[in-house]
């Protein structure tokens, strides 16, 4: 029985690119260029306004068209005009709308209607087997390129993926990832096809390790001869991805961003930066059964943070290891700060690269970035009041040493052309750790 079909040739062009014709396999490949989806009406209405068609004709059909194999076939509309001339039209897959082209992979008999003006004529056609046509194999990967599932699907049909569910968001040391779909529609597919799923990557910059089970670690103690002015070191914890040299941000437009660095002075980095890590990394907690214990204004530390360019060398401070609240123990810095990150930046410069942001990326702000992960330390001064009561003294400062081996040179994006953080935790700073800093000096002679 044959299957009427209604199809309106309606005026409406997608451009196509040619296709490799490459077959997926298990392993993704992501040099495979696919055909893009076209559809181009036939014109078959007489440039003479004063004719019109009296009759349509499909040729090339009458033995039968194998599935899938519509294009191999020399198959042409012949139109008769009121006049009785005649004319010829190719009629390519590429002429039928898409939501009718599944059954040109469909065996059996089918019949398509077009329509010029108010006027319909059936087109009739017969599709015969294939054997060597089995269908388009559908190859869907996760995010790592991990084969999923596969299956096979006929001529412009739809596929759906009948995998393992995917989670909606994931997350890795440097990026969290929400699930967005598939790089490729799922509809009308037209050759073989792998489909890699697609996610919203966003960094995680200025995300936080804290030691584990404590807002601090007590490192190193110094004491004046009179034994009434002390200084602490203490360790707060480590903060990941910290933009230490950039370019300016550029908005995503019509056209490509091109980015690449430029020798600039180091100063105003270096200030943005240390203060950007307190800004988004650190903060006051609360704790009043300290109150009596520690005096001064805490505060001061984080709202008007200073920033060490070194280590006190009287500290002899040369590394530690530490279990942070990733359950991973590690290596802590002892590197100097600022002349550290300058020669990592040297260093990087020494290579000029560049980066590219093409126009389907996400829209907003880019900019290209070194970046770094610190481990944070503070160094407090205070004065002894009495036995267990102390005072924060006026020389307190941050210091930020570089991880080793954590430099990534990356685009960077931004919604509102702000690279802050939005870490869920932070270092702590807390009149308990103050308290304990100070209760670490000896003051055993006062």
């Amino acid at each position: 029985m044959k299957k009427p079909r209604l199809l309106c040739l309606i005026p409406a062009l997608l451009f196509s690119v040619a296709g490799c014709g490459n077959k997926p396999t298990s392993t993704y490949n992501e040099n495979i260029i696919y055909n893009e989806l076209e559809y181009v009406p036939l014109e078959i209405a007489n440039p003479n306004p004063e004719l019109y068609v009296s009759s349509l004709d499909l040729l090339g059909v009458h033995n039968g068209v194998m599935a899938a194999k519509w294009d191999d076939y020399d198959i042409k509309v012949r139109v008769k005009y009121s006049d009785s001339s005649i004319k010829d039209f190719d009629f390519k897959v590429k002429n039928i709308p898409l939501d009718m082209r599944h059954y040109l992979g469909e065996v059996g008999d089918h019949s398509i209607f077009l329509m010029e003006y108010k006027w319909m004529s059936s087109l009739d056609f017969t599709i015969i087997e294939n054997p060597d046509w089995n269908g388009f194999k559908c190859e869907f990967f996760d995010k790592d390129k991990n084969l999923l599932s596969s299956k096979v699907v006929g001529f412009y049909e739809h596929v759906t993926y009948d995998g393992k569910p995917l989670p909606d968001f994931e997350e890795d040391y440097n990026y969290k990832y929400k699930f967005q779909g598939w790089n490729h529609s799922l509809q009308y597919i037209h050759e073989d096809t792998q489909f890699l799923a697609k996610y919203l990557m966003t960094e995680k910059r200025f995300y936080t390790n804290r030691p584990y089970n404590s807002d601090h670690i007590g490192l190193a103690a110094l004491v004046d001869q009179d034994k009434k002015r002390g200084s602490g070191l203490s360790y707060l914890g480590r903060v990941r991805n910290v933009a230490v040299y950039y370019t300016e941000a550029q908005e995503l437009a019509d056209e490509p961003l091109e980015f690449e660095f430029e020798i600039d002075e180091y100063g105003k980095y270096w200030n943005d930066f240390t203060s950007s890590i307190v800004k988004y990394s650190v903060q006051y907690d609360e704790d009043s059964d300290y109150d009596s214990k520690v005096y001064g204004n805490p505060y001061e530390l984080i709202n008007n943070p200073n920033f060490s360019l070194q280590f006190d060398k009287r500290y002899d401070y040369t590394g530690f290891t530490a279990f942070l609240d990733d359950k991973q123990d590690a290596a802590l810095s002892s590197l100097d700060p600022y002349e550290s990150v300058y020669n990592e930046i040297l260093r990087v410069l020494s290579n000029p690269t560049k980066a590219t942001v093409e126009i389907d990326e996400e829209a907003g702000y880019y900019r290209y970035a070194i970046t770094l992960s610190f481990d944070v330390y503070v160094s407090l001064s205070f004065n002894k009041l009495k036995d267990d009561v102390y005072e924060i003294a006026p020389f307190n400062s941050f210091i930020v040493a570089p991880v080793k081996d954590t430099t990534q040179v990356k685009i960077q994006h931004s919604l509102d052309e702000e690279f802050g953080g939005d870490a869920p935790s932070k270092l702590s700073i807390s009149k308990r750790g103050i308290y304990y800093a100070a209760d670490m000096i000896d003051w055993s002679s006062f």
